[in-house]
């Protein structure tokens, strides 16, 4: 299977902050008969997480899923050392 589309968003983010790559948590789960990913922050004011990434691509297994997630978080973060 080829490696999913994600989508980002970015809104309130603070994405050029080093800290937000060390809190970047990947989440997998089933969902309407198939397997997705998302990508996570803490919030920098307010309680809970935001969703800055998620796979608009429909996995048949939690493994591929997972695999795919962890590829859009290592791309997060080499985009990110790269602008530096």
């Amino acid at each position: 299977m080829a490696s999913g589309q994600y989508v980002s968003h970015l809104a309130e983010a603070p994405l050029n902050d080093p800290r937000s790559f060390h809190q970047l948590t990947l989440h997998v789960f089933e969902q309407d008969g198939g397997w997705h990913w998302g990508l996570t922050i803490e919030r920098p004011h307010g309680v809970g997480e935001k969703v800055i990434a998620f796979s608009e691509t429909v996995f048949h297994s939690e493994a591929e899923a997972r695999t795919d997630g962890k590829r859009a978080r290592e791309l997060r973060r080499e985009s990110f050392e790269c602008a530096e």
